[in-house]
């Protein structure tokens, strides 16, 4: 009996051993420090995709520890591959969606984070893109000689009393929308006419993969030369 234990137990090691090494996976990266120094070495890329509040690098890959970075500690990162990370602290939007009490609608807040943000999109404006711990998106731009600026939208959502039924009263709900984004980006548009016009005559939501489009469609613009 014994040796049935100590069998299972040697190989529930074994798994978790196995399990902890796999929750790791190093590649190479530079990462840049405040003060313009470089750092190569490597980090482990399995959390990116998740925005974790920091990154795990060590500075050879055989190393047995790592440090733990955060966007307060660096100005950014790149892996080998091409991803591109820049660090962002600062006011964020706290919520992009509100329910309304009555007729005035509450102003958005803002918070302070600290967040590596993703670059999506090079060119005249480079567009980037982040999840923070809450699990909300956010979405940046910057424009050559411009400051990292966050893009907005707002969802405002009514309660509205219908019919008194006796039993119940029925109800429904109104929302409504403040895309302040498409300004945002209208104003960074207008040096490439065409894409100004089909932006502002289309209807664009606050996503990820629509934001791309236009901003790539702006920077083609820029690279053939057709933008003043």
């Amino acid at each position: 009996m014994q040796r049935v234990v100590s069998g299972a137990i040697a190989i529930l090691f074994l798994f978790i051993t196995q399990f902890a090494v796999a929750q790791f996976h190093f590649a190479p990266a530079t990462v840049y420090v405040k003060g313009d120094s470089v750092l190569h070495g490597w980090i482990d890329e399995l959390p990116l995709s998740h925005f974790p509040p920091h990154i795990r690098f060590k500075q050879h890959e055989d190393d047995a520890n790592h440090l733990f970075l955060t966007p307060n500690d660096i100005t950014g990162f790149q892996m080998d591959s091409g991803d591109e990370y820049i660090s962002f602290t600062g006011l964020v939007d706290s919520a992009n969606q509100f329910q309304v009490q009555g007729k005035n609608k509450p102003a958005p807040a803002k918070i302070e984070d600290a967040l590596f943000l993703k670059l999506i999109e090079k060119g005249r404006i480079n567009f980037y893109y982040c999840t923070d711990q809450r699990g909300m998106n956010h979405f940046f731009v910057s424009k050559a000689g411009e400051e990292l600026e966050e893009l907005h939208s707002a969802t405002y959502l009514y309660k509205e009393e219908g019919v008194n039924r006796g039993i119940y009263v029925s109800g429904s709900t109104r929302a409504v929308y403040d895309r302040k984004f498409r300004q945002q980006l209208l104003s960074r548009f207008k040096d490439c006419p065409e894409v100004f016009q089909k932006f502002a005559d289309a209807s664009v939501n606050l996503t990820r993969s629509s934001l791309k489009k236009w901003i790539a469609k702006y920077n083609d613009c820029t690279r053939t030369g057709s933008a003043g």
